[in-house]
């Protein structure tokens, strides 16, 4: 099976992405993004308190 990708010029991102306003919910990887501040669906150790200006 193929997993169909659809990318719409309008769901783009500039630099590192903290400005992103689209409508895309996965990463590249198939991993569902999430707040920094939330472990779920994943954990992770890339934390608010950790990166206070992220």
């Amino acid at each position: 099976f193929f997993k169909r990708f659809v990318v719409y010029e309008d769901d783009c991102y500039v630099g590192n992405g903290s400005s992103y306003q689209g409508i895309t919910s996965e990463t590249i990887s198939g991993k569902k993004c999430q707040a920094w501040s939330s472990m779920s669906p994943h954990n992770h150790n890339k934390t608010p308190k950790l990166f206070p200006t992220a």
